[in-house]
Order: structure tokens, then sequence, then C-alpha cells
């Protein structure tokens, strides 16, 4: 079976080969945490297993585009879809990859507390440690970050505060 090949002026995908690619556009955060979840559905993931997953996913194209790709329409945000078995247990991993030079996460202040109550911005690295079951991988000199999420994550562990 050859690979489905979906096309258009903002979005490229290959179903096949879990690959998408993004222009550096507002709604494309949003198309890119659909592609994966639809795609995460077609495996069968329930609603339930994927949990805000999606939000995780969202914010950190969202962040690839504004602070990796500094909005350029000319860069790409490119997303990959990995399923896993580790130790017997379904995960989806999934790369954002833009074509900035990465971030310290450690330097966001935590939105949690006093000083980044306040603040602006911080809340998406946020999303992506409490949506997911790991804290997300960044590289440092790349603008690439890894997430993590459990099949059978418990539904309880999905929350926020």
């Amino acid at each position: 079976m050859s690979a489905e090949r979906i096309s258009n002026q903002e979005t490229e995908v290959s179903q096949e080969e879990n690959k998408w690619s993004f222009e550096s556009t507002e709604r494309s955060a949003e198309e890119a945490a659909g592609a994966v979840e639809a795609r995460l559905a077609q495996l069968g993931w329930t609603e339930e297993q994927l949990g805000n997953f999606r939000l995780a996913i969202s914010d950190a194209v969202a962040n690839a585009i504004v602070h990796g790709n500094e909005g350029d329409l000319a860069k790409k945000v490119n997303v990959e879809l990995n399923i896993k078995n580790e130790d017997g247990e379904e995960v989806a991993e999934v790369t954002i990859l833009d074509e900035g030079n990465g971030l310290d996460p450690n330097q966001i202040p935590d939105p949690t507390r006093d000083e980044g109550l306040l603040e602006g911005h911080g809340r998406g690295v946020y999303f992506m440690r409490v949506f997911t079951d790991a804290d997300p991988e960044f590289f440092e000199g790349q603008g690439k970050v890894i997430l993590r999420r459990r099949k059978n994550r418990p539904v309880e562990t999905d929350t926020i505060g």
C-alpha cells in the first residue's frame, strides 16, 4: 500500500510515515496537534488515553513557530510520531523540530510560582510537563523537543495542580 499524502499550501502529510511538515503560521499548531491525535486514534488510542496530550503538542508547535522560527513563513516545523514499546507498554513519542537554536527550559519562570504568575509566557512548557509522561526532552543548540505519552496513563495524573 502506498503512503496516503495530503497536501496544501501549509501542510504536507505522509500518514504511512507519521511525519508532517508545517509552515510557521498561527493555525499550524492546532493542525499539527490534530494530525497526531487523529493518527493515534487510527492506531486505537481512545480519547481517555490521549487526555490533554493534544494541548502539549499544540503548545510545543506554537513555541517552535513563535520562538524557534520567529514566525518566519519561509521556515518549517516538522512533526514526527513514533510508537514505541517501553516495558511492555505502548508509548507515543512526538518529535517537534523547528529551524531555531533551541531553548533552555530552566530559564523560563514557573507559571505557578511568584516570579512566573504574571509572565505572558512559560505556560506552554508547563503544559508539556503536565500532560506528558516524562519531562519534555529539549536539545541544546537545536530547535528540537520530544514529548512522550503512555497509552495507559492513569487519568488522575492528567490534571493541573
